[in-house]
């Protein structure tokens, strides 16, 4: 009896020891993988990203195309003055930081089994694209809040509430990470990194120095007038490296036709809007129609109503603005029509949208001349700006049956107009308005980077909106995004702080640290 308790004690421990080794297989939901190849999160991390980059018609989302007065609503017109609802920015908020998060565990994930068993170059390289990646998110929320959670985030359970970092402290980090970025990737080619499954640059290390590069030259640029030295050291640096040098070498990204459209297109086969209330502002099209700029079709989609009236930043609402109204009223260019209608008639399907491209290059390289840089390539400040613009037109020219060429002939009459021409003073009084306008009109649709150089450089000057038939002043119009409701409630302490530090108030007429004009 004794040695049959004993064998069946034995058998149980077996069988105990049998369950617990096999615990975590037999309890893992195939559905959630706990390790995922950072290969496929890079993909979803770049689509989501150009979900947030691109401006939308969503609600919740990306809102800086209105403030910059390429968009105007005509329905949810409070929006035209400012008035924006109170959670109008948690989504965006939120999605940026999931993004920043996904984007550190990805590169956890490099060196997870099986994903580790890649050769050290490739791996430093995949990291050193998900660095280069974390590093454009940040400059997408820091450059439209402000001061952000920076240093104490992304911590886990324990930095639930974290402090808010000085965007004075954010910057020179930003710049040290690209740095040391740049300087992990080796080789070129697409076979020693993430190959293309990298939706931005089909894994081409040598691209994606570039794209650092570029970046840092943008940052340069944008902090030069906070912080001098700093901003002045870090453009050089970036002159003396590889930067973008052809509109072939841009950084840009598709969506799909069917599946993961584009928010600028999200419409029914017959090119039905799916949300309708958004339009093109009067502002931008005053802008392109004084220059009567070739690249209207493209950006307005209606040649129709030429040229191309925009609604008006008002509070007044006009529901019932049709197609057939469009003419004789302030325009139909209707958010799921007036931009890259076309594409659907394309022979890919698709049309690529900018993530930092060699127009604004150009228009960095144009503005580093005139602050006494020497251009890399020893170009003029009117050379470059004319390669900016150049290249601005190529990418709105389409190819094929009915569809706008915008030829050579084009170009260059276009520059020499006495109000695009560089050496002409009807083009801007100084280099800030020339280059300002020109970049303006090379960014639309991309409301994040037009609002950040508009400030920047406080040109176009916009237009105050008119609320209650009253005109508003220019010191009404927007400098920066208010924190979000959730945030200021959950992380109140924090917040607090950072309100304080830009005079009390969590409003949007406090300028962020950069914008110092």
């Amino acid at each position: 009896m004794k040695r049959i308790n004993k064998w069946l004690v034995s058998l149980l421990a077996v069988v105990v020891v049998s369950c617990t080794d096999d615990f975590q297989e037999i309890n893992q939901d195939d559905r959630f993988p706990s390790v995922v190849d950072p290969a496929y999160i890079l993909s979803g991390i770049q689509i989501d990203a150009m979900e947030r980059y691109v401006y939308t018609s969503d609600l919740f989302n990306n809102q800086t195309g209105g403030i910059v007065q390429y968009f105007a609503k005509h329905l949810y017109t409070n929006e035209n003055v400012y008035n924006f609802r109170g959670s109008m920015f948690d989504a965006y908020w939120g999605r940026h930081y999931n993004a920043l998060s996904r984007i550190r565990e990805a590169a956890k994930m490099v060196e997870t089994p099986p994903y580790n068993l890649t050769d050290k170059g490739t791996k430093t390289n995949q990291k050193a694209i998900f660095e280069i990646m974390e590093v454009w998110t940040w400059t997408q929320i820091t450059d439209q809040f402000g001061d952000v959670p920076y240093t104490d985030a992304l911590t886990g359970l324990d930095g639930l509430q974290p402090a808010y970092t000085p965007q004075s402290e954010i910057y020179p980090d930003l710049i040290n990470r690209l740095s040391n970025a740049m300087d992990d990737i080796n080789g070129s080619g697409s076979n020693n990194s993430f190959g293309d499954s990298d939706l931005f640059l089909s894994g081409d290390a040598s691209a994606w120095v570039r794209f650092a590069n570029s970046l840092k030259l943008r940052l340069g640029m944008r902090i030069i007038d906070a912080n001098p030295t700093l901003g002045a050291s870090t453009v050089s640096e970036s002159l003396g490296d590889p930067l973008i040098s052809s509109y072939d070498e841009s950084v840009q990204f598709s969506f799909g036709k069917t599946t993961n459209r584009s928010p600028l297109r999200r419409t029914d086969d017959g090119g039905t809007a799916g949300w309708e209330d958004v339009v093109a502002c009067k502002t931008f099209t005053d802008i392109v129609n004084d220059r009567n700029d070739p690249r209207r079709s493209s950006m307005l989609y209606n040649w129709s109503y030429e040229p191309y009236s925009g609604y008006p930043v008002t509070d007044v609402a006009y529901p019932n603005l049709t197609s057939t109204e469009g003419g004789g009223r302030w325009g139909w260019a209707y958010l799921g029509w007036n931009f890259r209608s076309f594409d659907r008639d394309e022979a890919d399907g698709v049309w690529p949208h900018n993530v930092l491209d060699f127009a604004e290059v150009s228009f960095l390289l144009a503005e580093a001349v005139e602050r006494g840089f020497t251009s890399p390539v020893g170009q003029t400040a009117e050379e470059h700006y004319n390669d900016g613009v150049t290249s601005s037109m190529r990418y709105h020219t389409y190819y094929g049956d009915g569809w706008q060429t915008i030829t050579d002939a084009d170009i260059a009459a276009y520059l020499a107009q006495p109000n695009v021409a560089y050496t002409n003073a009807a083009s801007g009084a100084t280099w800030q308005e020339k280059i300002g306008i020109q970049k303006y009109i090379s960014f639309y649709p991309y409301g994040s980077e037009a609002f950040s150089e508009q400030r920047r450089l406080d040109f176009p000057v916009l237009t105050p909106p008119t609320k209650g038939g009253v005109q508003m002043s220019q010191s009404d119009i927007p400098v920066r995004l208010p924190y979000p409701t959730n945030e200021v409630l959950l992380n109140s302490e924090n917040t607090a702080v950072a309100i304080d530090r830009i005079g009390g108030e969590n409003n949007m007429t406090s300028r962020v640290w950069w914008d110092v004009n």
